[in-house]
Parts: C-alpha cells; structure tokens; sequence
C-alpha cells in the first residue's frame, strides 16, 4: 500500500516539480552509468600490451630496409 500512496503523492505534484524529480533521477542514473564506464575502461587499459601495441605502429628494422 505503501507504493501506492507514494505514487499517488507523485501524480498529484505540480509538473514543474515531477520535472525536477525526472532529471534528478536522469542525472543520477547517469553518473552510475558513467562510473561503471570510467571502471571498465581503466581496466581495458590496464589490459593492453604496450610492447605488442608498438610493434604495430613502429616498423622493424629489417621492414625498413626492404628484407
């Protein structure tokens, strides 16, 4: 019954404040999301082999001289 008199409470509020209470929840729901983001990336990071990653984008010697 609870929930019921809660939403009750909510649909009987002026628009301007369901207004304000949709973009506090956006806004919340929004920086969970971001810090799950910020988490997996610093470990994607964390997972990336720097010497394997240069040998990628810089040529070996012996590619440079033609053989």
């Amino acid at each position: 019954m609870q929930i019921k008199e809660f939403i009750k409470k909510l649909q009987n509020l002026p628009s301007s404040q369901k207004k304000v209470i949709l973009w506090v929840i956006v806004i919340i729901f929004g920086i969970i999301l971001l810090v799950f983001w910020w988490n997996y990336t610093k470990e994607k990071i964390k997972g990336i082999d720097l010497s394997k990653t240069m040998q990628q984008f810089i040529p070996s010697k012996e590619k440079q001289n033609g053989q």
